[in-house]
């Protein structure tokens, strides 16, 4: 391995870099997220509960939470997340670091700065999948009658393909600009799945797992519960991996030899791996209750069953392949549909004879594709299993795929890598292509799915907030007023997130082509769902009485009881915008509208 390795290593430089440059891509253009803004106050140690409710407030105010406290330390970033999030502490300590290394005390944070830092591991994971895939390649393509040099030469394409799918991934790329802490996960993912394989391989050779790999395996797993709880579902195909090599060696060799030194120890590793999951399980289940996380507890309607798995389906694609299908022109919709279709049945034809076939191999090349299968499945199975019994639809959100994304990444990589070396052709009707051609065909399809992701046309984010102001600022002739209903957290962070893009519009050089931006700054009320009344000692009836009219009023996602038209602010009838919000647009014209 290590002269693949060093013969390859400009090439692995060049896919590196390649996987940097796409995800530097624009990376501040894209607007700020809601879960983005929670990662960087709660990685400032900051909190969101003293913002002012039910009052007036600036966009200053807002951004309170995302501006550097050198007072806050690491301890008030674990308290906050205690308190208001429902994620562990391990990325947000690491971004706490982050984030007081690059802006100045009383600083507002970059957003692209914050985005670096996922950058940075999403980058990471390339060269890490390259090593792993090196390490695999000498059992999945051995040496047999050949020249070395030639055998050489073939495994590595196996270790460049899973370069190459990892630098150029759509969903890669998508999960390294936010800053959030799933490419910290993939990272882990990787790790402990090479160590899964590598404890299989020599269990399969009757061979102890080894302590120093336990005590990696185990410690990386601790870790990827402390980045993120969804990791548990890869612990547990890890298991069910083991577990099968186990019901495979006690049915050929006989079940007395399960009682032998190398699996007494890796029941010991099992036991440590099952105290570090046990350790986590209170704060894990407590998610589960949290109101942060009941957007996705809704239980299925009779009529959208098949949704999750299509779902699924449709984020398992995208970890390869990714056209404009968003948002875009009739025209441009239907061609990339025609085009996502042709390219998914070339990759299906490519990639699945070669897993089919290699995984039903007795010898170690087959468990490892076993092993592979397991990783890359095992976490999608369990994910229906708590979809379908009621625990929360988690194929909403492509982002939770981060579990299986590594092990779908390397079996696609090494499948079309092997698929080169083999020289194998893929013949559709009359069609007929080498395997190297059908790599590079879909690497390319990849590298533009990547660039439409950087451009902001793949992957986008269910509420578009450069686009709602896109429509403020176009509509708005006199002061804007916006206003929010909030029932939690996940709301006040919401319109933190919208002051932050109008703060960061401001703070951007002008464009020509942009619409004159009013020189007034907007002002904000937060409105408690319970203050929402149609009586004037209302919260919004007081304040529309305090400010200066004429004003436009913007009531984003919910219909205020108060009747505004009659206190002199009728609503503006328009067509509704393309901007994921509800957005409805009231003129105050009344010099006194108590």
């Amino acid at each position: 391995m290590k002269r693949l390795v060093q013969s390859a290593i400009g090439p692995l430089v060049g896919w590196t870099a390649l996987g940097a440059a796409l995800r530097c891509v624009n990376l501040g253009g894209k607007p700020p997220s809601s879960i983005e803004v929670a990662s960087i106050g709660f990685g400032l140690g900051q909190s969101f509960d003293n913002l002012p409710l039910d009052r007036l407030t600036t966009v200053t105010a807002l951004l309170a939470p995302l501006r550097v406290n050198s007072q806050l330390g690491i301890d008030q970033t674990v308290a906050r997340l205690a308190s208001q999030s429902t994620h562990p502490p391990f990325f947000f300590v690491l971004m706490h670091g982050w984030l007081q290394w690059l802006t100045p005390a009383g600083g507002l944070v970059d957003l692209a700065q914050a985005r670096l830092l996922s950058v940075g591991f999403g980058v990471l994971a390339i060269p890490l999948g390259f090593w792993l895939a090196s390490w695999l390649a000498p059992v999945l393509w051995p040496t047999t009658d050949r020249l070395i040099a030639q055998v050489q030469t073939e495994r590595r394409w196996l270790a460049h393909g899973v370069a190459a799918v990892l630098a150029l991934s759509p969903y890669g790329v998508a999960i390294a600009q936010e800053a959030r802490h799933y490419t910290l996960a993939v990272l882990w993912a990787i790790g402990t799945w090479a160590a899964t394989i590598a404890a299989a391989r020599r269990l399969h050779q009757g061979q102890s797992p080894g302590g120093w790999l336990g005590l990696g395996w185990v410690l990386g797993n601790g870790l990827a519960l402390a980045t993120h709880y969804f990791s548990l579902l890869g612990i547990a195909s890890q298991g069910a991996a083991i577990g099968l090599v186990a019901i495979a060696q006690g049915r050929t060799q006989g079940w007395a030899v399960l009682q032998g030194r190398s699996w007494r120890q890796m029941g010991w590793i099992a036991l440590a791996q099952v105290a570090v999951v046990a350790a986590w399980l209170p704060a894990i289940a407590g998610t589960s209750d949290s109101e942060l996380t009941a957007w996705i507890r809704e239980d299925l309607a009779p009529t959208e069953w098949l949704l999750p798995p299509l779902r699924l389906m449709v984020w398992l694609v995208t970890m390869l392949l990714l056209l404009p299908v968003e948002n875009q022109p009739i025209a441009v919709i239907v061609a990339s549909a025609i085009g996502l279709v042709a390219l998914v049945i070339l990759a299906v034809r490519a990639i699945g004879p070669i897993w089919w076939a290699e995984r039903r191999r007795s010898d170690e090349a087959g468990l490892i594709w076993r092993t592979l299968a397991i990783g890359a499945i095992g976490p999608l199975l369990l994910m229906l299993g708590l979809i379908y019994s009621g625990k929360g639809d988690l194929s909403v959100a492509p982002r939770y795929q981060f579990v299986h994304f590594p092990l779908v990444v390397l079996g696609m990589g090494l499948a079309l890598g092997l698929g080169a070396a083999q020289r194998r052709s893929v013949t559709i009707r009359r069609w007929q292509a080498s395997g190297r051609a059908i790599a590079l065909l879909l690497l390319v399809a990849s590298l533009v799915g990547s660039l439409c992701v950087a451009g902001n046309v793949g992957f986008q984010k269910s509420r578009q907030v450069d686009r709602l102001w896109d429509w403020v600022e176009a509509r708005s002739t006199d002061p804007a007023l916006l206003v929010t209903e909030i029932e939690t957290f996940a709301e006040v962070r919401s319109t933190v997130a919208i002051a932050y893009e109008w703060q960061r519009r401001r703070d951007r050089p002008p464009v020509i082509t942009r619409p004159a931006r009013p020189q007034f700054p907007p002002q904000f009320l937060m409105l408690r769902q319970t203050s929402d009344r149609a009586d004037p000692a209302a919260p919004l009836a007081i304040v529309l009485g305090q400010l200066p009219q004429p004003l436009d009023l913007w009531v984003i996602d919910f219909s205020p009881q108060l009747n505004l038209e009659a206190i002199g602010c009728p609503r503006i009838q328009e067509p509704r915008p393309k901007t994921g919000y509800r957005l409805r647009h009231y003129r105050c014209t009344q010099p006194d509208a108590s």
